[in-house]
């Protein structure tokens, strides 16, 4: 050591300063090195059998012929079932049109009925049509009839609703649908059509640029400042209305791209209010999109620390190769550690594995801490609605005077 100080004082200055920037950048290239070592992916030596695998090409074909016929036995079953139900209500009918009717003489008699024929069967009942049953129904009562009972509800004439009649099968039925007597109120609305105006920043924001950042997108807050410019000179009286927006950062044009969310707008009694979501963009003064801002990193002192905590992991591996004594074989390298510098090799070890979780650690602040791009409040851009929209107005409840005076009190 005293040799190696002698050698450096009697060096120039410039050549001591070669000497310090040359270790330097020795110790930097290693320390790449091994980075780049360690992220080299690990290849296994030993590859998995390769099984063969073999699929009957009439598999699929096989499949849908058994799916079909499963579906046409069941559909058979089906019409067997529907079958026996026909010829049991068949059946059934039968028995009652051949029953002989009051009156008549029993079968075994012989003897048919007055005017009938042994042949013919028995009519079947009478069933009203629906214009009988209208004029029953609302057909005013004869003399000497009672009229309707008390807990009978009479229907004045002219307030009959219209029967619809429906036809179900072979019968005829009348029924008197509800109609809901209340319809809902129309909305007043305004239709805003694309147009631009001119606005005030009130909130500053410091847009993320990471994916992170443009999934979490930051709010903002514009007021409008004067009236809207509508196509062909129209102007719309928006001054005072609130725009809320979304930000994010666009490290490719050091800017903050917004998207409008919604408008908010109030009368100034306080009895009207619209409130809708819109589309649309802001530019800033040079009349591009987006908001020109300041690009901050503040990930620079995690990157020089995460390359200090580098720095002493190399020094520790370098320890621990000094303590150790290599020697190779017919069997391959076989590193053993000298006993007399067994504590060289445990601090070289212990600095080694420290620095590295340590550089591990400066790392994983250095991803987090991506840069941002920095807009301040009390900007003058121009929002631009770059799509038509319904505006409702909405009718708010009017609030008494008392009420009004003690709040205020």
């Amino acid at each position: 050591m005293k040799k190696f100080n002698d050698w450096f004082g009697s060096l120039s200055p410039k050549a001591k300063k070669t000497f310090v920037f040359g270790i330097a950048g020795a110790i930097f290239l290693l320390f790449t090195l091994k980075l780049y070592k360690d992220r080299q992916p690990q290849t296994s030596l030993a590859t998995a059998p390769v099984k063969a695998v073999a699929i009957d090409p009439d598999l699929l074909h096989k499949t849908e012929l058994s799916e079909s016929r499963r579906k046409v036995e069941e559909m058979g079953d089906a019409l067997e079932k529907l079958q026996g139900e026909q010829k049991a209500i068949m059946d059934r009918l039968k028995s009652q049109n051949t029953a002989p009717a009051p009156g008549a003489a029993p079968s075994g008699s012989g003897a048919p009925a007055p005017g009938t024929s042994s042949s013919e069967t028995a009519p079947l009942p009478y069933v009203p049509d629906a214009a009988e049953v209208e004029s029953k129904v609302h057909a005013p009562p004869a003399p000497g009839q009672p009229g309707p009972q008390a807990g009978q509800q009479q229907i004045p004439p002219g307030t009959q609703q219209r029967q619809e009649k429906k036809t179900l099968g072979e019968i005829t039925v009348v029924s008197n649908p509800v109609k809901a007597e209340t319809q809902k109120p129309k909305e007043r609305t305004v239709y805003l059509p694309p147009s631009f105006m001119s606005a005030i920043l009130l909130t500053g924001l410091d847009a993320g640029t990471s994916n992170n950042g443009k999934a979490n997108p930051d709010p903002l807050l514009l007021r409008v400042q004067t009236p809207a410019v509508l196509p062909n000179d129209v102007k719309a009286n928006l001054a005072g209305c609130f725009v809320v927006g979304e930000g994010q950062g666009r490290l490719d044009k050091e800017r903050v791209d917004v998207r409008l969310v919604s408008l908010s707008c109030l009368t100034k009694e306080g009895s009207a209010v619209i409130d809708t979501p819109i589309k649309g963009f802001v530019t800033d003064a040079d009349a591009k999109t987006g908001l020109a801002g300041h690009v901050v990193s503040r990930m620079g002192a995690s990157v020089a620390r995460s390359l200090v905590a580098g720095f002493f992991q190399g020094a520790g591996e370098m320890m621990k190769t000094q303590a150790t004594t290599t020697s190779v074989s017919g069997l391959g390298a076989v590193s053993t550690v000298n006993p007399s510098q067994v504590g060289s090799y445990a601090v070289g070890s212990g600095l080694s594995a420290g620095s590295q979780r340590l550089a591990d650690f400066y790392l994983t602040l250095a991803k987090q801490a991506t840069p941002v791009i920095e807009a301040n409040a009390d900007k003058h851009v121009t929002v631009v609605i770059s799509e038509g929209k319904e505006l409702v107005i909405k009718d708010l409840p009017q609030q008494d005077d008392d009420l009004t005076n003690n709040n205020e009190e």
